[in-house]
């Protein structure tokens, strides 16, 4: 009897929370919440970046904590919408 609360399968997924994970990154909670939480200095940012094989970061969502904006990147930066916290 065990509590395990992460899973890696043999092709390379990652479950926390979820011992089938559906995806590489599988993040689970099935009695609440589910939080992530990417954190930087105060003076730093927290950036997710959505690629491809041909470009890693075509797409962001970036926050900037000394300025405290959030920006979204898409098609690696023809189109940029930025909002101010």
């Amino acid at each position: 009897n065990h509590n395990d609360k992460f899973f890696v399968t043999s092709g390379g997924n990652i479950g926390v929370g979820a011992a089938s994970p559906g995806g590489k990154l599988h993040l689970a909670n099935t009695g609440g919440d589910c939080t992530a939480v990417l954190q930087s200095s105060a003076s730093g940012q927290s950036i997710i970046n959505f690629g491809d094989t041909a470009d890693l970061d075509v797409g962001q969502i970036l926050y900037n904590h000394s300025s405290n904006y959030m920006r979204f990147l898409l098609n690696t930066g023809n189109r940029k919408t930025s909002y101010n916290c």
